[in-house]
């Protein structure tokens, strides 16, 4: 799976957990927290639905959003996982 293909799962995604986000006014190295208020909550929900939907799995220590800026840093880290 290529890193386009990653992204747009990677949308969908942020649509169903943060419904406030659409995904056209998405920016990928835009940041989470200071432009979308993405909070803890929000980002282990988000990183659940992307388990299921990738069939990958992240470590409680990679639940963290400090580990995170941007969703292009998530995408990277889905891209490691499929690997």
């Amino acid at each position: 799976m290529d890193k386009e293909q990653i992204k747009g799962k990677l949308l969908e995604v942020v649509e169903d957990v943060i419904p406030e986000l659409e995904q056209k006014d998405i920016q990928m190295d835009a940041s989470l927290t200071d432009d979308y208020n993405v909070n803890s909550v929000s980002m282990i929900r988000m990183l659940e639905e992307l388990e299921d939907k990738f069939g990958v799995q992240y470590e409680d220590n990679e639940l963290a959003i400090y580990k995170y800026a941007t969703f292009d840093d998530v995408v990277d880290s889905l891209e490691k996982k499929l690997k």
